[in-house]
């Protein structure tokens, strides 16, 4: 499938998680504990979900946040009519067929998989880690299934619970060397208002680097953390302007110019996830 000879890799596709993936994967003693999804009409193409008391994405019963969902569905149906582009089916990203039928089209031979709203269930301070490790555990070992479908091409970016960096540690010593995950997805925003620079992530760091797989930080739009977004809940370019790029530069600016974490872990490697164009501009403001 390369393209004149070049090889196409798709570094960052999303799955869109199946209703009932908690419901079937999470183990019995937390399933009463379990993310539901919640039916809502007009709201977003990723729907409502209920867990730990909290609603989902985070803050989506605000007013404003509903209205901006509304258009964002909106603004995708323009485009996808643009484009010439049949709306997303139902199921698109839930099923590995529906995810290879999508590359074969856009001619993309590997790609890496990453979560969707698994990190949103996740993205609340105070959580009991205990549970985030179990949502995590959960939705790697679906991510697993998911990707067995045609493990050549679909590789497993595993999610990580930062809530408690041991067992945070724990599960990225099973995601790797039971699943095969090639990747450990974090967030780029702080996890119970830490930073990445505090030393009490140099444990995960260290196991990362010992099982030789790099950490990929990648944003979402809004948590009930501290976040940007939140700052802009009423405003739909600036919430999503801000949420990624902005946090991601804070990323970056942990890692590098705030911390001796690079130069602590030689051999450590770490992605910046959809932050194209933003990287350059924030590594010259810190030179």
């Amino acid at each position: 499938m390369s393209k004149r000879s070049f090889k196409v890799m798709d570094c960052d596709i999303h799955v869109r998680e199946p209703e009932d993936l908690w419901t079937r994967y999470i183990e019995p003693d937390f399933r009463d504990r379990a993310p539901i999804r919640e039916k809502s009409e007009g709201t977003d193409a990723l729907g409502r979900w209920r867990s730990d008391g909290k609603m989902f994405p985070a803050f989506i019963e605000d007013a404003d946040r509903t209205r901006n969902a509304r258009i964002r569905i909106e603004k995708a149906k323009v485009r996808h009519k643009k484009l010439g582009r049949e709306p997303p089916a139902p199921d698109e990203g839930t099923t590995p067929s529906s995810m290879l039928a999508a590359m074969d089209l856009e001619g993309i031979d590997t790609a890496i998989v990453f979560r969707t709203m698994a990190a949103h269930l996740i993205a609340i301070d105070g959580m009991d880690p205990e549970l985030s490790a179990a949502l995590c555990r959960a939705f790697n070992a679906w991510l697993r299934e998911f990707c067995d479908a045609d493990s050549a091409r679909l590789k497993l970016a595993a999610l990580m619970p930062m809530h408690d960096v041991d067992v945070a540690v724990l599960e990225a010593r099973r995601a790797v060397t039971e699943l095969g995950a090639i990747s450990l997805v974090l967030p780029n925003n702080p996890v119970n208002e830490r930073p990445w620079y505090d030393l009490y992530y140099e444990p995960f760091w260290g196991e990362a680097e010992r099982l030789g797989v790099p950490v990929s930080f990648h944003g979402i739009q809004m948590a009930y953390q501290q976040h940007l977004g939140r700052r802009f809940m009423d405003n739909f370019p600036l919430v999503h302007a801000a949420a990624h790029p902005m946090e991601m530069q804070l990323a970056m600016g942990a890692m590098i110019g705030a911390s001796s974490m690079l130069s602590a872990f030689l051999v450590l490697g770490a992605a910046l996830v959809a932050s194209v164009g933003i990287i350059a501009v924030a590594s010259r403001r810190m030179k």
